[in-house]
């Protein structure tokens, strides 16, 4: 059985084909190595759905992703803008700071 399954993942290394997403989970699901787990995320790259675009497998390689350290948690991090004239004050408070000091 575990030979079998092997078979499968070493399939998908070299297949032209693109199988659902939901198979994918299912191998996702009986994966037992990083190495399989990598098979799968390297082949949902190698056929460019990767992307929002296709839900199922966008969610399947985000998981993966984020399971092999692949993909960084886009939680963590916020992104703010900052005008550039706020910018400019900061600094110039900033030197004037250091010539008081």
């Amino acid at each position: 059985m575990e030979r079998r399954k092997s078979a499968v993942f070493e399939y998908l290394r070299h297949t032209p084909y693109l199988h659902s997403s939901d198979y994918l989970r299912e191998l996702y699901e009986s994966a037992n190595t990083k190495a399989e787990k990598n098979i799968l995320f390297n082949y949902i790259k190698r056929f460019e759905v990767d992307d929002e675009e296709y839900s199922g497998y966008y969610s399947l390689y985000e998981q993966i992703g984020r399971e092999l350290g692949r993909i960084e948690d886009n939680d963590e991090c916020i992104q703010i803008s900052i005008p550039k004239s706020l910018l400019f004050e900061y600094f110039e408070w900033q030197s004037e700071r250091k010539e008081d000091d």
